[in-house]
């Protein structure tokens, strides 16, 4: 039987997000597929970020400091010695499987792991590779990654970039399983911003493009679903602005059914995205996005007049047009635009998973 571990920072509920919807996704995909499943989180896990198949063992590593976010400038190091020493002890008993990372700094721990135990990993970052580093950081990461047997880049763009570097990659999207969502009544009465509340993601411009656009005169509202360390900032923007009528920020609620329903249109406001979930769980419901045209998840989803627009990320202004006149755009009444996603759906691309860990 083939056997996987996936290892993440957290998968404890408070840190829920997208990274861990595409670990639970594969996880339960891969258990029924025969696949045996691990999950490791690297802190304690109170309450699971998502449903699991009961098959999957989740164990937790209980480290508080979970993260290199914990750390600033060369303290960092510290995660990294404080994570190889707490994870080698798996290592033993759990050397025959594929172990599959979801961060750029485990990605950076897997490699050495790999050259000082042999294992089989597979690396997968989740970010867009143009997130902002030092030029002499991604050299020393470039190098690094080469140890690694298997990069997955979420975008072509990504691959080309690994390529590039002598990294070996191959391009495999996120996914969605198109047969389990069941069509349901739409009144389109909200705007959605559905992500972290950080400064990658921009929230307040989100409520900033919206009011612009006039949309609340109409009687629509925006939900904001998400949480992270700028909520306190977007909830006191929304109160000083007076905006509590027409902004709604809505937290601990992961149900894609319960978030998209009543949608009119997603706003996606970030500097850089992998691949976002949230853009294959909008369209998949017949909901439209506008999104800046980042590097490089949404350009490769969003396909201009017929599931949505791309905005250029200087254009605020013109991001507020397009959303005023929406409904001019797409029919409401009659919207499908799931099929524009079937390039995405979960069993191509477990195919392609099953795939790799198979020949690694």
């Amino acid at each position: 039987m083939l056997k996987v571990c996936f290892v993440v920072h957290t998968f404890d509920k408070k840190d829920r997000g997208g990274v861990l919807k595409v670990v639970s996704d594969l996880a339960n995909n891969f258990v029924k597929n025969n696949i045996d499943v691990k999950i490791i989180s690297f802190g304690t896990v109170t309450d699971p970020a998502f449903n699991l198949d009961p098959r999957i063992e989740l164990l937790a590593l209980n480290l508080a400091q979970y993260n290199t976010t914990f750390y600033n400038g060369m303290a960092k190091f510290k995660w990294f010695f404080t994570s190889y020493n707490i994870i080698k002890k798996y290592i033993s008993e759990m050397r025959s499987s594929v172990w599959i990372t979801s961060s750029p700094p485990i990605s950076l721990l897997f490699s050495y792991l790999k050259y000082k135990f042999g294992l089989k990993v597979i690396g997968c970052d989740h970010t867009s590779t143009l997130y902002r580093k030092s030029v002499f950081v991604q050299w020393v990461r470039n190098k690094i990654l080469k140890n690694i047997n298997l990069m997955v880049a979420l975008t072509p763009e990504d691959q080309q970039f690994y390529n590039k570097h002598g990294i070996n990659a191959v391009y495999i999207p996120n996914s969605i399983d198109l047969s389990s969502i069941i069509p349901s009544a739409n009144s389109r009465k909200f705007a959605l911003y559905v992500g972290r509340f950080s400064e990658e993601k921009q929230p307040i411009k989100a409520i900033e493009i919206f009011v612009r656009s006039g949309l609340y005169k109409r009687g629509l509202k925006l939900r904001m679903y998400g949480t992270g360390y700028l909520e306190k900032d977007v909830r006191e923007f929304i109160n000083k602005n007076n905006y509590n009528d027409i902004v709604e920020v809505i937290i601990n609620v992961s149900n894609p059914d319960l978030i998209y329903k009543d949608a009119c249109v997603l706003l996606m406001t970030s500097k850089t995205e992998g691949f976002p979930m949230v853009l294959l769980e909008a369209i998949a419901r017949n909901v439209p996005c506008i999104s800046f045209d980042c590097p490089y998840g949404p350009r490769n989803i969003i396909i201009n007049g017929e599931n949505g627009y791309l905005i250029n990320p200087n254009r605020a202004d013109e991001f507020s047009m397009v959303l005023s006149t929406l409904s001019k755009s797409f029919d409401f009444n009659n919207l499908e635009i799931s099929g524009s996603l079937q390039r995405f759906d979960s069993d191509i691309i477990l195919k392609k998973w099953v795939k790799i860990i198979k020949t690694i």
